[in-house]
């Protein structure tokens, strides 16, 4: 019976390691995936304003011009977006029918599959074109759609974002991310600098 008992917590210890190596491997795996996933090889400029000039209601704006001059100064760019988020960092209020939900809403730039890695599951992402045209379209999050409670196909489907219609194009994919907020609940929306 004690050599019963010894093979048992002999089994029961090599598989404990065994388990907790496994464990430990593919924590290290996703961790390190998405740190390659913010990309070695870029940068994010952001406009900065001293606090003491916020208080007295000015801010320091980046725009589409120093956008331009930076991919024109700067060796070595292969691919530029901006990325727009609202002033205050709040969710923007999207609606379909009579269903309202919030959502943080980013406008990008075409090129911003290309700088993250970052792609549609169904539809297709905007393109250079929309943003020339100034198309009001955009990708959305899985969890959008969910939330808006969106019947069927939702590529070509419209909806309100604030005051305005977008067209949904593109359905991203499902990926959950460690290192900031899950893209599921994104509502993306092509960079427009004319608005």
């Amino acid at each position: 019976f004690r050599s019963l008992l010894t093979s048992l917590g002999i089994i029961i210890g090599v598989t404990s390691v065994i388990a907790v190596v496994s464990i430990v491997q593919g924590l290290s795996y996703t961790i390190n995936a998405q740190f390659a996933g913010l990309g070695g090889n870029s940068l994010t400029i952001r406009s900065y304003t001293p606090f003491k000039k916020q208080l007295q209601g000015r801010l320091a704006r980046l725009d589409d011009s120093d956008m331009r001059l930076i991919s024109q100064r700067v060796d070595g760019i292969s691919e530029i977006t901006p990325v727009l988020f609202t002033q205050t960092g709040a969710q923007g209020a999207i609606s379909f029918r009579s269903q309202v939900s919030y959502s943080r809403v980013v406008g990008i730039g075409s090129s911003y599959l290309d700088v993250n890695k970052f792609y549609p599951q169904q539809g297709r992402f905007f393109t250079a074109d929309d943003d020339e045209r100034r198309r009001l379209v955009c990708a959305v999050g899985v969890d959008v759609i969910e939330d808006l409670e969106i019947p069927g196909d939702p590529i070509g489907k419209y909806f309100r974002v604030g005051n305005e219609w977008c067209k949904i194009v593109g359905l991203m994919e499902k990926r959950g991310e460690l290192l900031q907020a899950p893209p599921e609940f994104l509502l993306a929306m092509s960079y427009n600098p004319g608005y």
